[in-house]
């Protein structure tokens, strides 16, 4: 994942739609700048700062959104020389695959055919 953007970051986070934003921030260690409630979101973290962040609602049924994420986790801490991750772009959305995840290619193409 560390090819895939090209801003300064160390660690990537991953919380599903469970968290609320004082759990986030608790984990985090520190408040987040920008936060919207609207589901799962990815936050990047540089020297413990977030850098940058997206949030979506992940659903099969707004696929339009531009990412969304395979994976059985509800929470994910990643360093970047770890980040390794699967990136598939379908039109005009990218479907991150976290390892973790148990049938991801099938789920892919169930949802890629909807």
């Amino acid at each position: 994942m560390d090819k895939a953007f090209e801003f300064d970051w160390d660690t990537v986070y991953y919380f599903s739609g469970k968290y609320s934003l004082d759990e986030i921030n608790e984990i985090l260690g520190f408040n987040l700048r920008n936060y919207t409630d609207v589901g799962a979101c990815l936050i990047f973290v540089y020297k413990g700062k977030d850098v940058y962040s997206y949030e979506w609602f992940p659903s099969s049924d707004n696929l339009n959104e531009g990412i969304y994420m395979l994976t059985d986790l509800d929470l994910f801490k990643v360093h970047r020389h770890n980040a390794k991750f699967n990136l598939e772009k379908i039109d005009h959305t990218i479907f991150v695959e976290y390892s973790a995840f148990k049938n991801s290619r099938g789920e892919l193409l169930k949802i890629k055919h909807q």
